[in-house]
């Protein structure tokens, strides 16, 4: 694998390419050029800031390892929507 230089919000770093044939295959489902990257956790670390949840690392997620949705929140994103999505769309995640 390649590694690529990334940004996320101000962070930087190195993530691995998935290679050209995934990159086809999101490039014709997308309409638009697209590469396939996985993080590259054997030489980057992203840290949470401390002040909000010390000892976390996030990946690729904007900046912390959980999310809190309501269903009100929801509901006001799929009025905005031409198709509604369920929950099930957003990645929350614990580590």
């Amino acid at each position: 694998m390649t590694a690529i230089l990334f940004s996320v919000w101000e962070w930087s770093g190195s993530a691995l390419d998935e290679g050209d044939e995934a990159s086809k295959w999101f490039t014709n489902y997308l309409g638009k050029p697209s590469r396939l990257v996985c993080f590259n956790e054997e030489s980057e670390t992203r840290h949470v800031d401390p002040n909000y949840a010390s000892g976390f690392r996030v990946m690729f997620s904007d900046g912390y390892p959980f999310l809190v949705v309501s269903q009100e929140s929801l509901d006001s994103l799929n009025e905005r929507l031409q198709e509604p999505v369920p929950i099930n769309r957003f990645r929350p995640k614990f580590t």
